[in-house]
């Protein structure tokens, strides 16, 4: 993709190599980062599926709308007398 003068575009393999100082970064990483979501989904989906089913599963693999309903406290929310739009 061709760029402006001046404008350095993030996606290219010679910005990579001039971030890194080896030539064939941008396919490692991109290599890197599909293996490690490959890895991350085989890990924790069936950890994360399981833990949402205990919280919120009856028991016959439906939803329990009521313990999906009542998760948690309800926080207050602040309003502009607390001072929500200071800096």
């Amino acid at each position: 993709m061709p760029s402006a003068p001046g404008v350095t575009v993030l996606a290219t393999d010679e910005f990579w190599y001039r971030v890194s100082g080896i030539a064939d970064f941008r396919p490692r990483l991109l290599r890197a980062s599909t293996t490690l979501a490959w890895l991350a989904k085989e890990s924790f989906g069936s950890r994360i599926q399981g833990e949402a089913r205990g919280a919120f599963g009856d028991g016959d693999g439906r939803l329990n709308l009521d313990a999906l309903a009542t998760v948690g406290d309800a926080q207050p929310q602040p309003g502009l007398e607390d001072g929500l739009l200071d800096y």
